[in-house]
C-alpha cells in the first residue's frame, strides 16, 4: 500500500467530548473524533482475502455490521478526524500483512535450499545402506 491516505472521505465522522486530561476544554469542546464505516462501503473496496481479517478486527461492531474507530489524541477536531482515517488505513494494511504472504527473502531461499540438498544427501546414503545390505545377502551362498 502506499503513503497516501486512501479512505479519505468514506463513513461518517461525529465528534464528542473526549475524557481525559485537558482541564476546561475537554469539558466544553467536542473534540473527540468518531468514524463508522459500514463494512457495505468499506468491503467492495478491498481485495475479498482481507474481508474475514477486517470481520475480526477489534473495531468491528457485528451489531451494526461497521468499523467504529475513534481519536481523542489531539485538541482539535480536525487532527482527531484525520488519526481516524490513519488508523483505518493501518488496520487495513495490518490486516494485508497478515493475510497476504510475503516474498521469500534470498536468505530464506538459500535456507530452503541447504535443506533440500541435505534431505538429497541423507536419502541416497540410506539406498546406499540399503544396497549394501541386499549386495550382502547374496554372494554369501558358499559356507
Amino acid at each position: 500500500m502506499n503513503g497516501k491516505p486512501m479512505f479519505n472521505e468514506i463513513g461518517e465522522v461525529s465528534y464528542a467530548r473526549a475524557s481525559g486530561p485537558g482541564g476546561q476544554n475537554v469539558n466544553k469542546v467536542n473534540s473527540k473524533a468518531q468514524l463508522r464505516v459500514s463494512l457495505d462501503q468499506l468491503l467492495p473496496l478491498l481485495p475479498s482475502v482481507l474481508h474475514d481479517g477486517i470481520r475480526k478486527s477489534p473495531h468491528y461492531a457485528a451489531r451494526t455490521n461497521s468499523l467504529l474507530i475513534q481519536s481523542d489524541e489531539s485538541r482539535k477536531q480536525l487532527a482527531n478526524k484525520e488519526t481516524c482515517y490513519s488508523k483505518l488505513q493501518s488496520l487495513v494494511e495490518e490486516v494485508y500483512q497478515k493475510s497476504v504472504p510475503g516474498e521469500t527473502s534470498a536468505e530464506q531461499h538459500e535456507h530452503v535450499k541447504k535443506l533440500q540438498k541435505a534431505d538429497n544427501e541423507n536419502r541416497l546414503k540410506m539406498k546406499k545402506i540399503h544396497s549394501s545390505k541386499k549386495a550382502a545377502r547374496k554372494g554369501g551362498g558358499d559356507d
